[in-house]
C-alpha cells in the first residue's frame, strides 16, 4: 500500500471515530500548510516533558510509548491522536508545555498536525476541530476510568515485613 493510501486510510479511521463532520475537516487537512508526514527511528524521542507545543500527531504507522515520570503510562498506536492535551492547553492560552514524554516503539510514521492549524479554519471548521479534540479527551478519559477500576477490582493483600512495619499491596 502506498504512502498516501496509507495517510488516507488512518486520517479517515480517526475522523470517522472522532469527528462530527470527517469531510470539512478532511478538506481543511487537504488545503493547510501545516500538516506534515514525520518518520521516527525505533526507541527515538517525539517530544519530552516540559517541551514547548508545537501541534499534535496523529500515528500513521507503529507504536508509540506515553511515558510519565519514567514509567510507562500508556502506548498508542495507528489510527490514534497523541498530544492533544497539550495542544487544548495551548489553544486555551495556558503553558503550553508537553505533560509527558512520547517514545517511538519501533519505526513510526506521525502525521503532524501544526498548533496554528486552527487559525486558518473557518468557524464551523473550529468547531468541528475542537469537537473531534474534546471527543479524544474523552474516550481517553474513558479509558482511564476503565482502567483504574480494574485495578481496584484486584484483591488486595497483606504482608509482614522483618520489622515493625506490615504493608499492603495490589
Amino acid at each position: 500500500m502506498g504512502c498516501a493510501q496509507n495517510i488516507d486510510r488512518q486520517l479517515d479511521r480517526f475522523l470517522n471515530a472522532h469527528c462530527p463532520d470527517p469531510a470539512l475537516i478532511r478538506c481543511a487537512i487537504a488545503r493547510s500548510q501545516l500538516v506534515t508526514v514525520t518518520d521516527f527511528l525505533p526507541d527515538e524521542m517525539i517530544c519530552r516533558r516540559g517541551d514547548r507545543v508545537s501541534g499534535c500527531w496523529l500515528v500513521l504507522s507503529g507504536q508509540i510509548e506515553i511515558r510519565a515520570d519514567e514509567h510507562s503510562v500508556t502506548f498508542r498506536g495507528a489510527g490514534e491522536l497523541v498530544g492533544e492535551q497539550g495542544l487544548l492547553h495551548f489553544l486555551a492560552g495556558k503553558t503550553g508545555t508537553r505533560t509527558a514524554d512520547i517514545k517511538a516503539c519501533g519505526s513510526v510514521r506521525l502525521l503532524c498536525i501544526d498548533a496554528s492549524f486552527q487559525q486558518d479554519l473557518t468557524d464551523a471548521e473550529k468547531v468541528a476541530w475542537i469537537q473531534t479534540l474534546a471527543d479524544v479527551v474523552n474516550v481517553k478519559l474513558e479509558q482511564a476510568t476503565q482502567g483504574r477500576s480494574e485495578l481496584r477490582s484486584c484483591p488486595v493483600m497483606t504482608f509482614r515485613s522483618s520489622g515493625a512495619t506490615a504493608g499492603r499491596f495490589r
